[in-house]
């Protein structure tokens, strides 16, 4: 499709444009310290949450964003 995505979630909160958490959409990129989710509307993220649960939704506020980044 054409997008680079940087390698680890550190590097991911450099990667693409900032956008605000007030204009998140579908596919954007947020970063927590140490992690990172795909936000899919609903104020909702897809994310590895732990070996038990697996892959899973959760609120995209579950703990303190640092950024979102929309990736070009």
């Amino acid at each position: 499709f054409g997008i680079s995505t940087p390698r680890n979630s550190t590097s991911l909160r450099y990667g693409g444009k900032a956008v605000a958490v007030s204009d998140m959409m579908p596919g954007d990129v947020v970063c927590y310290e140490g992690h990172v989710g795909i936000y899919i509307g609903n104020g909702q993220i897809v994310n590895a949450i732990d070996e038990a649960h697996g892959i899973g939704v959760s609120s995209a506020t579950y703990t303190n964003i640092i950024t979102v980044r929309r990736l070009l």
